[in-house]
């Protein structure tokens, strides 16, 4: 568990499945915003947020649960089912379920509780807001939202070439020497060309030798690949161990005027790797 949370606090730096697993990301919000979903004063009205999802029309079961929201304002004693459904939608970009999933409402199990278990509303009942009672700081939230599959347009204008943004952090396995990671530019490469392990960990030392000479690698954590960052539902592949990774086809992106609507001009599509290693003293022997 902890090694995954490291790979999602990493993914944040980006901007960021087959044997390769989905991987989570986080993505980053002004510390007022952010804090009103993780950094709750206890003596606010908080939501503890228990809630997963149904992918509609199947049983698939997606994990949203671990939110604690604090209301946005602590001077009305009622919280809508937007700013619920909203800290949902927070946790779903927390954990890039938004690039496949858009969520819809709640589900028929959906309840909101007081901390002593009486229950404030279920779904049915439950329209635009609903009020909270004067003694009570926590509530909880639980059962289900409704989830609805984002479907990937059809590829009608692809690219022919992708930008390789490769990104590497080294740290020792006791975590006392951990610098800043290294961004390497690794080119224009086709689509179908294809990137290999050993190219990386090839980098990986090149630079490691060239500014940290008195280490070597011990071992790779991971390997962490974002496919089209830029795209409309970029696609994220995880690896441990050796690997070769295809360039795959994508969407040609078009930059607009922001103001006009009128197109500029083709956008360089990105893949981005990101690898950690664990490195240890040359000198040192276990």
């Amino acid at each position: 568990m902890k090694k995954w949370f490291l790979i999602l606090m990493l993914l944040g730096i980006f901007g960021c499945a087959t044997q390769p697993s989905k991987v989570a990301a986080i993505t980053g919000y002004d510390s007022d915003y952010y804090a009103r979903y993780i950094d709750p004063d206890e003596n606010k009205i908080t939501f503890a947020i228990n809630v997963d999802g149904f992918v509609e029309g199947s049983n698939q079961e997606i994990l949203i649960r671990g939110i604690h929201h604090v209301l946005t304002d602590q001077n009305q004693k009622i919280v809508t089912k937007a700013e619920l459904l909203d800290a949902i939608r927070h946790q779903m970009v927390l954990l890039q379920l938004d690039y496949s999933y858009e969520l819809v409402d709640f589900a028929p199990d959906a309840q909101l509780l007081t901390q002593d278990r009486r229950l404030l509303f279920a779904n049915q009942n439950f329209e635009e807001s609903v009020s909270l009672e004067d003694t009570i700081q926590e509530y909880l939230l639980k059962g289900h939202v409704i989830l609805r599959k984002r479907v990937e347009e059809p590829i009608t204008h692809p690219t022919e070439t992708a930008n390789i943004e490769y990104k590497v952090q080294f740290a020792t396995k006791d975590g006392e020497f951990h610098p800043l990671p290294i961004f390497v530019d690794y080119g224009e490469k086709h689509i179908g060309e294809k990137l290999t392990s050993d190219e990386f960990r090839k980098i990986a030392e090149e630079k490691l030798l060239q500014l940290y000479p008195d280490y070597m690698i011990d071992q790779k954590e991971y390997t962490i690949i974002k496919h089209n960052s830029l795209g409309q539902l970029p696609r994220y592949y995880s690896y441990q161990d050796h690997f070769s990774y295809e360039i795959q086809d994508r969407q040609r992106i078009m930059a607009k005027d922001p103001k006009s609507g009128k197109e500029l001009g083709e956008t360089q599509s990105i893949d981005n790797v990101f690898e950690k290693y664990l490195i240890t003293k040359k000198s040192y022997k276990p």
